[in-house]
């Protein structure tokens, strides 16, 4: 909006520019020729530059399509004619890109070039119809294998989808050594996160927490019904508040996946929300409600939140990463949650077969260092990978799959 500096009460203001109800800003710059924006449409990413001395020249820009993550540059100089910021997605690095603002162009830096050229995969963008009839974007990643043999192959589901907070989709070096082995990556935008917009926020916080979950469940399926892995081959992934809806899941619809991995995950929000005494829960109530004002905001968070719910059925397996100096997430709610899990694994177990042991391992990998962020040195951080993918390896049975045929090339060499 625009207005004169000796005019400035509100019906003044005088709209130039606007994003639709399904986009959502993620930077704005101020130059002193132009004010550059930069957004995002269902998993796409644009520029759109206003010129100061004319506003109605709006020019948008769309950015590469492999692109899932923006991240901008310092730009000290209010004269510049150009803009410096670095592009990104779950498997390719950071590249730095230029856009001239007198030219409108974007042309990225030589010594970057290698870093996003095009390798063996697909990126793909499809859309799961949840229980509501609501359209729920997801982002496919995956190596160029025949459809065939994508039945057959792992998924690993990523999810978030709470404080209006996007879902990383930022560069991570492990989400490659995944797509080498052949593994599928899928990042489902649930109602709650940001993705398209603060409705998107609207629609899945306090009293619509329900829909984050079914549109976690719709994604999966999805998934499946297109030939992307299978449950027995599905893996879930979720950090701090995502672990509500993962936690959820588990409860609600355990057939859809086989192994689950959590990190510093928010797994009993009415017990948190009911002790104002402990940190951020007061201004937490703003994303999960007041339970201890409305009963039926405690009866609503209590139908969804997993520590309450966790029931006598198989449930997939489970590895649960915290950490001693975590202020956000506690151990001791997270020994409670593994505790009634396992009895309730255990009992399923003995309950249907007593010769049969329980096949879901529940796992809390506690680790003296780091934050709710996770740890700060290199080392800690490998050892947590390597720690979680060892787990997903062995859950989803891929270790033996590599040892079978490792000995049919044996036996092939000596015949």
């Amino acid at each position: 909006m625009k207005t004169t500096v000796d005019c400035c009460s509100m019906e003044n203001w005088e709209l130039i520019y606007s994003l639709d109800a399904n986009s959502k800003l993620i930077d704005m710059e101020q130059f002193q020729s132009h004010c550059l924006l930069l957004w995002k449409n269902w998993g796409h990413l644009y520029l759109t530059a206003i010129p100061v001395e004319s506003p109605a020249a709006v020019k948008v820009v769309k950015l590469p399509s492999w692109a899932r993550a923006f991240e901008p540059q310092p730009n000290p100089v209010f004269s510049a004619s150009s803009f410096s910021f670095q592009l990104s997605s779950p498997v390719q690095p950071a590249s730095r890109f230029v856009y001239s603002l007198q030219e409108n162009e974007i042309c990225e830096l030589k010594e970057d070039m290698k870093a996003c050229e095009s390798w063996d995969y697909c990126s793909i963008c499809l859309q799961a119809t949840s229980l509501d009839g609501t359209l729920v974007p997801i982002t496919v990643f995956h190596k160029t294998l025949p459809k065939e043999m994508l039945t057959e192959t792992p998924v690993l589901v990523h999810v978030y989808g709470a404080y209006g907070m996007d879902l990383n989709m930022g560069f991570k070096p492990e989400n490659m050594l995944l797509l080498e082995e052949n593994w599928i990556l899928a990042y489902c935008h649930v109602r709650g996160g940001g993705e398209l917009g603060l409705i998107w926020h609207e629609d899945g916080k306090l009293d619509k927490k329900h829909n984050g979950l079914n549109d976690l469940i719709a994604c999966i399926t999805q998934l499946h019904s297109r030939g992307y892995s299978n449950p027995g081959l599905t893996a879930l992934t979720a950090n701090s508040a995502g672990g509500v809806l993962a936690g959820a899941l588990c409860n609600t619809a355990p057939h859809l996946v086989r192994a689950v991995v959590l990190k510093a995950p928010f797994l009993d929000v009415l017990n948190v929300m009911l002790d104002p005494c402990l940190p951020l829960t007061v201004e937490e109530r703003e994303e999960w409600g007041d339970p201890l004002a409305d009963r039926m905001v405690l009866e609503y968070i209590r139908s969804y939140c997993p520590y309450q719910n966790i029931k006598c059925q198989e449930y997939p397996s489970v590895i649960i990463t915290s950490y001693e100096n975590d202020q956000r997430v506690h151990k001791e709610g997270l020994l409670k949650y593994i505790s009634k899990l396992r009895k309730a694994t255990a009992y399923h177990a003995e309950s249907h077969s007593k010769q049969e042991s329980c096949s879901s391992n529940i796992i809390l990998d506690m680790q003296p260092e780091g934050d709710h962020f996770g740890p700060t040195a290199w080392d800690d951080c490998l050892n947590e990978v390597a720690i979680q993918l060892a787990f997903l390896y062995k859950e989803l049975g891929i270790e033996d799959r590599i040892l079978k045929k490792k000995k049919k090339k044996e036996e092939k060499k000596k015949r």
